[in-house]
């Protein structure tokens, strides 16, 4: 259930962080984020950032169901 909820967490900030950088395009300015994300920025912009996100909260969703396997299979 954890690993579910954190795959949740991370497709929520994603979502977050797409509005956020959309905002911040349209608006100009500076914006402190983390190197990763910043590196994935300059190569790729928003959705580079956005898949990143995305898909380790997939990560997430696959340990999960994994797990449920192992569970069931014991049963």
């Amino acid at each position: 259930m954890v690993l579910v909820l954190i795959g949740v967490g991370f497709l929520w900030y994603a979502f977050k962080t797409y509005n956020d950088l959309t905002l911040w395009e349209q608006e100009g300015g500076t914006r402190p984020m983390p190197r990763i994300f910043a590196f994935a920025y300059n190569i790729g912009g928003i959705w580079a950032v956005v898949s990143l996100m995305a898909v380790g909260g997939l990560f997430f969703f696959y340990q999960a169901y994994q797990a449920y396997n192992k569970l069931i299979k014991r049963q």
